[in-house]
């Protein structure tokens, strides 16, 4: 395995099985992820996703947390709502919960991560500078009054064509950081089971450019089960390939590309114009080093995704070999 790929991937993937399409019950989610931690791939695994809702049934299944390893780290998952009215209150009981179960059982599992939805109704209407510094106030304070002070906030705008409009804002807002001590970043939702939870690939250039341009630490989630694009005829629509929204990432950043050329990175189809060998990665005429790579992770940290085999599975038959040693340069 060259080490611009294990750079890429280490630490890529957020376990979500428990999240659609795979619904997974939450003891088969648990039995995957403390398998998975055993496994030789286990350098790929990020966080275990669960839903705030669903934290105090965790309980149950500690006696597999504790499998002598270290603690496992969650990124929790908040619910969703309608309207800022509904939120208030939606949020309160999200972090109480998060906050009760990271006093007790912190021996066991670390909360590292939030991913908290904004209001659906910021979907249908352009986010105005006071809304968005409300939002803030409104989280900086709960988070605090719960003593809860993960690693980063990410926040997911609704679907809709005002929230793309409200996307600049929103990231420019993350890139100034807060007075107290609260890291933010940015969720970007790249699949669902229809068409319209699919962003465009000019949408997914625009939140590169974006994040890379404001300084914003950001994740993805859903939809990116394979290394490349691929048409889901189940779905009826192609899905975004985490290979090339990886390199897209790492481009934009050693580069600052323009967008244009973003997008025919995340378009790319053949896997031989990805070569990442112990030096660094190219596509094309470009490239990036190792350390570009590195760069380039910080900023985009993670990716959810209800499986852990299938992205593995393609990369083998992509000729990736996953465990072995720098045997195989692409």
């Amino acid at each position: 395995m060259s080490l611009a790929l294990r750079t890429l991937l280490t630490g890529v993937i957020d376990y979500a099985g428990l999240f659609p399409p795979a619904r997974l019950p939450l003891d088969r989610a648990v039995d995957n992820f403390a398998e998975y931690r055993r496994h030789p791939d286990a350098w790929m695994l990020r966080h275990f996703v669960i839903s705030a809702q669903q934290l105090s049934e965790l309980t149950e299944h500690f006696d597999k947390l504790s499998d002598g390893a270290n603690r496992w780290t969650l990124s929790v998952v908040g619910q969703r709502c309608r309207t800022r009215h509904e939120w208030n209150a939606v949020l309160e009981n999200d972090l109480s919960k998060i906050s009760e179960f990271a006093e007790r059982h912190r021996s066991l599992a670390t909360v590292a991560t939030l991913e908290l939805p904004l209001p659906e109704e910021l979907g249908a209407i352009e986010l105005s500078q006071l809304t968005v510094d409300e939002v803030f106030g409104i989280l900086a304070d709960a988070t605090e009054q719960h003593a809860l002070f993960p690693e980063t906030v990410f926040l997911e705008l609704p679907a809709g064509a005002a929230a793309r409009e409200s996307h600049r804002m929103l990231t420019r807002r993350i890139g100034q950081r807060d007075a107290k001590s609260i890291r933010f970043g940015f969720k970007l939702r790249m699949g669902g089971l229809e068409p319209a939870a699919i962003p465009s690939i000019e949408q997914t250039a625009e939140t590169i450019h974006l994040c890379q341009q404001d300084g914003v630490t950001w994740k993805a989630t859903a939809g990116l089960h394979h290394p490349l694009p691929r048409h889901s005829a189940e779905i009826g629509a192609t899905m975004h390939g985490f290979l090339n929204l990886l390199v897209a990432v790492t481009m934009a950043e050693s580069s600052q590309l323009h967008r244009s050329t973003l997008e025919q990175i995340l378009a790319e189809t053949s896997g031989d114009n990805f070569v990442l060998t112990d030096d660094g990665l190219s596509w094309r005429d470009h490239h990036a080093t190792i350390p570009e790579i590195e760069a380039a992770r910080e900023r985009f940290v993670s990716f959810g995704s209800c499986s852990f085999d299938e992205p593995r599975a393609d990369l083998g038959e992509m000729g990736y070999d996953l465990d072995g040693c720098h045997s195989t340069s692409r």
